[in-house]
């Protein structure tokens, strides 16, 4: 060998070894784990991260068999030996390696075979590439969505009832997240009710309740969110009366709320603290569960409250008056949507008010009087005649409200169509939920429904009334002068006597004047349709020409008041009084038109006979007459006419012994 030639083989050893340096280096400071092994399975090379991973040493390993796979992964790992001793490179394959202490770890496994000068593989190397979060976070990822699963079928199965589905749901949560207790609560009063309990805590089983103060659950109902405990002792609860009550380390739980109200809470607990805190998987499951449960009781409770509203609506059905309509409806109404104060105003078309004719619920309590409403003074007013609900969460926030001392704060005002206003109140301020809303909305439309169909029921059977008078006079009131002018008809053509026939158109008239009577009555011509402001002594005046009066006087006060009418229906009634007191006090009576004192109305009296208090009340009754001529059926429509205006009429004396009518048309 030559100078020169050994010259430059010491150079190519310098650099080869300047080479295996730097690899070494390289390989130290790589931060996935690099080993590397001979032909016998032995290590020979052992980086720093490798000791940080797996726990041992290089001093430990190398020379040694290798240590890092697990018994069951032998044949896994001579396989992977023997395809690399073949030439094969292995890419990224998972694989699962144990550390010195027990643990099993996921990686990616890269290995190639490292040769000599003449390509013969001498060794193999590894890299790990640890991606045991990756592969936990899968199962993680995987686990949620299993449990997630479960607790959709379980939601979505119709053949299971609440009860039945809170309960494998309480299981599955506790399997979850693996804690032993699990339960939903309901607040009473000052204390907490166990709805449904798992596990074996004795205090936290079904059925079990003990005082609001000692519970987990005052503290998660305080909060918007969940309430998480890893370790009780050390987060400051050991002195607390929960903790000594129950002796719970760890806890996470949601605040269950069902129409916008709290219900109660869904908790899990466990008595040994947790390693680590809830994850946000298992607060977001948590969560799920508890707004699972808020929906289905809130859905369960309304699907209830429906139920007894439809019990209520049959109710309503059967009875016939209105004011019990209306008292049954108030009672049922605070019952079943649980308000403190409920009432029913009937609209007064006469006086047009509402008129309070039921209260439910605490009114008593809350309200010393119902308050009659009238035109611009109540809120209850703005909501009937605009014929729309109107919610609100404080009244004394609000313009318009009728009493500004009283005890009443929240209130829903429902109309009940033209017939009337419904309204519920509490005495605290906090909102009403939409079902809250919704409810009342149903109630008053069944409410609206019943006093109609009560009403309408009540005009038919006066309607049918009318149909039993109207055969009473076509069956004898009519037949009686029928006979009488047959008979004189009969005396005229036997005895040529035309006096006779005299009595015969008298008979005549007087069949003319019931078919009218009965006409006006049995065409409706007794309502009132096109009202104005009209001089009322024009109209008196009118109806005086429209009667034969002979030697009767009328008389009309300077101060007689204007009145909102329909012209034609009450010169109607001043004909038919003025014919009154005419055929009952003579062809020369007296008889005055004028206002009333200390009432708003008008007054119409006569000098006549009058008559006897014991009958006031029955002369405006159809078909009630003292006179032999008479229809018994004017001053009924008098009466009829009257309370289409929404006036009241009064019979009593007038000042020169007579008979008097007053007409009162406002209150």
């Amino acid at each position: 060998m030559t100078v020169r030639d050994a010259t430059a083989e010491r150079n190519a050893q310098a650099a080869l070894d300047e080479a295996n340096q730097r690899l070494q280096s390289l390989i130290q400071v790589t931060p996935s784990p690099v080993m590397e092994i001979d032909l016998d399975g032995d290590v020979v090379r052992w980086n720093r991260a490798a000791e940080e991973t797996f726990g041992w040493t290089s001093e430990e390993v190398i020379g040694e068999f290798n240590p890092i796979v697990p018994e069951d992964r032998q044949g896994d790992f001579s396989e992977n030996f023997e395809r690399v001793l073949s030439g094969e490179r292995i890419r990224r394959k998972e694989v699962q390696r144990e550390t010195k202490d027990g643990s099993c770890l996921d990686f990616y496994l890269s290995v190639a075979p490292v040769t000599n000068s003449n390509g013969e593989t001498t060794n193999i190397i590894a890299v790990l590439e640890d991606i045991s979060e990756i592969k936990r976070q899968e199962r993680q990822v995987r686990r949620n969505d299993e449990a997630l699963r479960s607790l959709y079928e379980i939601s979505a199965d119709k053949n299971l009832e609440f009860k039945q589905k809170i309960d494998r749901m309480l299981e599955e949560g506790r399997q979850y997240l693996d804690l032993p207790f699990a339960f939903l609560s309901r607040k009473g009063g000052d204390t907490q009710h166990i709805v449904r309990g798992a596990g074996t805590h004795e205090l936290l089983q079904t059925g079990a309740s003990e005082p609001w103060s000692k519970s987990y659950c005052q503290k998660t109902a305080q909060q918007d969110g969940l309430l998480g405990i890893q370790y009780a002792k050390n987060e400051g609860w050991e002195s607390t009366a929960p903790y000594e009550r129950f002796g719970i380390e760890c806890y996470l739980g949601g605040k269950v709320v069902v129409d916008e109200k709290m219900y109660g809470t869904l908790c899990f607990a466990g008595d040994e603290a947790r390693e680590q805190p809830f994850t946000e998987a298992e607060r977001s499951y948590v969560k799920l569960l508890v707004q699972w449960a808020s929906y289905e009781l809130e859905r369960q409770t309304f699907v209830n409250k429906l139920e007894q509203l439809q019990e209520l609506t049959t109710e309503l059905t059967k009875e016939e008056d209105p004011d019990a309509i209306a008292q049954i409806a108030v009672d049922a109404t605070a019952e079943i949507l649980g308000f403190e104060t409920t009432g029913i105003w009937r609209h007064n078309d006469e006086s047009d008010v509402l008129v309070p004719i039921a209260k439910g619920g605490t009114a008593t309590e809350v309200v010393d009087d119902q308050p009659r409403f009238q035109g611009g003074e109540s809120l209850a007013w703005e909501a009937y005649t605009a014929q729309e609900m109107r919610t609100y969460d404080n009244v004394q926030q609000e313009k318009g409200v009728y009493n500004a001392e009283t005890n009443i704060r929240g209130e829903i005002l429902a109309p009940l169509g033209e017939q009337g206003l419904l309204a519920t109140a509490s005495t605290s301020a906090s909102g009403f939920s939409q079902t809250d809303i919704e409810l009342v909305q149903i109630v008053s439309t069944a409410i609206e429904s019943a006093i109609s169909r009560s009403n309408r029921e009540q005009d038919l059977r006066r309607q049918n009334e009318r149909l039993d008078q109207f055969s009473s006079v076509v069956a004898h009131d009519l037949r009686n002068p029928l006979t009488i002018a047959a008979g004189f008809l009969e005396i005229a053509e036997e005895t040529g006597d035309h006096e006779h026939f005299e009595k015969v158109e008298s008979a005549h008239t007087r069949i003319e004047r019931l078919i009218e009577d009965l006409l006006t009555l049995a065409r409706g011509e007794t309502t009132v349709e096109d009202v104005e402001e009209l001089d009322l002594e024009t109209i008196v005046t009118e109806a005086w020409g429209f009667v034969d009066t002979a030697e009767a006087t009328l008389s009309i006060t300077d101060d007689i008041p204007m009145v909102a009418v329909d012209k034609s229906r009450l010169t109607q009634v001043f004909e038919n009084l003025f014919r009154n007191a005419i055929e009952h006090g003579g062809e020369d009576v007296e008889v005055s038109v004028g206002r009333l004192n200390g009432d708003s109305g008008f007054f119409v009296e006569d000098n006549g006979t009058g008559i006897p208090a014991d009958r006031r009340e029955e002369v405006l009754e159809h078909g009630v007459t003292s006179n032999d001529g008479g229809t018994g059926f004017g001053l009924s429509i008098v009466k009829e006419i009257a309370k289409a205006h929404g006036w009241t009429v009064r019979v009593t004396d007038g000042v020169a012994g007579g008979a008097r009518f007053e007409f009162v048309t406002s209150e």
